[in-house]
């Protein structure tokens, strides 16, 4: 068999089942700008994305303009056309199929999902 290195000291052998990344967490950044997606896994970029993810501000659709990989490349954060205030409520849905670990293994469907609200 082979070992193959990947992002961040991930490993795994030839042979071996490709594993679907999982949610985590989500929450907003202190700003209200971003909505930061945690998994367990590296992601691969979403970029072409956006259109995968569907958030909701105080129950309307907000647009997201943008997702990227964070800084830590287990976070997806998409970038949100309405900022989040301090009492705001947001919710996050996540289309299956498209998003996916680096190695491959592709994120199912997240229903809807509450968000923690991080900004002051």
């Amino acid at each position: 068999f082979t070992i193959t290195a990947g992002g961040l000291g991930q490993y795994y052998k030839s042979g071996e089942a490709i594993v679907e990344p999982a949610f985590v967490s989500a929450a907003t950044n202190t700003l209200g700008t971003k909505l930061i997606l945690t998994f367990d896994r590296t992601m691969s970029d979403p970029a072409a994305l956006t259109a995968d993810f569907t958030v909701l501000l105080d129950g309307a659709a907000n647009a997201v303009t943008a997702a990227a990989l964070g800084t830590n490349t287990k976070t997806i954060e998409l970038t949100l056309t309405t900022t989040a205030v301090k009492a705001s409520v947001l919710t996050v849905a996540i289309a299956a199929g498209n998003i996916k670990s680096v190695w491959g293994g592709k994120l199912p469907a997240l229903a809807t999902h509450a968000v923690t609200n991080l900004v002051p």
